[in-house]
């Protein structure tokens, strides 16, 4: 598969079946997120390789999406934050850059993968997972064997419309969106575990967008 190929085709895989990667597969697989650019040539990216289900269970309990328990595999991305660019914060740039790397391989491997976000609190995870202060955890990437082919999801806009030249020149509409989804996402964090594991499915149900892949 050339890159090319790899680009436009690869989905996020969120059905995967029950048999686990390979060790030198993944080794691989982070050997060429490793490649990828970093702020300053800093090379400061970690990676924490999950495959144990009552861990993977605790991250979903303590506010992590559901989906993470359908891969039986995933690697959580860490970056060292110790950067003095706090306006474009580029250590998430330089993860970001080798997440996507990853994520590129896995496809032309015949693997699927899905970059996740929606995670328990920083200060969480640091508790969970061991994890220093000066490192934080950027992404999720569940991994695995796709249950199924993923359906191709077309751009939603024209080439030409988000191309412009010197300058922005573009029709702009600013949605004016209600906090109410960032205020129950805090009050959410600071509740007890055995509250969170409770409403979690009804949690899921109301917030979390469903896709078809």
């Amino acid at each position: 598969m050339n890159l090319s190929d790899a680009i436009i085709h690869r989905r996020s895989c969120r059905s995967y079946l029950n048999k686990k990667v390979e060790n030198d597969v993944l080794y691989d697989l982070i050997d060429k997120a490793r490649w990828a650019p970093t702020n300053c040539n800093t090379q400061k990216s970690k990676y924490l390789l999950i495959d144990n289900d009552s861990l993977k269970q605790k991250i979903v309990d303590h506010g992590g999406a559901g989906i993470i328990n359908n891969s039986p595999q995933g690697i959580f991305v860490l970056y060292d934050n110790q950067s003095d660019n706090t306006e474009y914060k580029d250590y998430i740039q330089s993860a970001a850059a080798s997440i996507q790397n990853l994520c590129l391989h896995a496809h032309s491997l015949g693997l699927g993968t899905c970059w996740i976000c929606h995670l328990p609190r920083k200060a969480t995870l640091r508790t969970i997972l061991s994890i220093p202060s000066n490192y934080d955890p950027i992404a999720y990437i569940m991994i695995g064997f796709p249950s199924k082919k993923t359906r191709e999801v077309p751009r939603k806009y024209p080439l030409e419309s988000i191309i412009s030249v010197n300058r922005f020149d573009f029709e702009n509409e600013i949605i004016r969106k209600s906090p109410f989804k960032k205020i129950a996402r805090k009050c959410y964090y600071m509740l007890p575990v055995f509250i969170k594991k409770k409403i979690n499915p009804y949690i899921d149900k109301l917030f979390v967008k469903k896709f078809d892949n």
